[in-house]
């Protein structure tokens, strides 16, 4: 009897230190991942077909936003760039007057 319930103690913490330890394994993969796509994201941004699309979207938004009839309009387009493109580095828009609409936008 003393036996069975000293294997069934051992079954049982076996178990816990199982589960346990996945568990462990589990947040860690989700923290190290999250890093990694975080740092994969920066990289991104540094790259020249980010610039570009930031580039094409600030001029669409940027006409948009010169076609508004209202400020109202043209607060949503401003409040929209932000939300879109939060930290843009403006070093990477080469258009004076794209940079100064994005600034613009931000300074609203």
């Amino acid at each position: 009897m003393k036996d069975t319930i000293r294997n069934i103690l051992l079954a049982i913490l076996a178990v816990v230190i199982v589960v346990g330890g996945t568990y462990t394994a589990i947040q860690w993969e989700a923290i190290v991942g999250k890093w990694e796509t975080e740092a994969e994201r920066e990289v991104f941004k540094q790259t020249t077909t980010y610039s570009e699309a930031a580039a094409s979207f600030l001029a669409d938004s940027y006409k948009q936003y010169n076609d508004a009839e209202t400020e109202a309009d043209k607060n949503t387009i401003m409040e929209y760039v932000i939300m879109r493109y939060p930290n843009l580095d403006t070093d990477s828009i080469d258009n004076d007057t794209l940079r100064r609409f994005y600034n613009q936008c931000l300074n609203h």
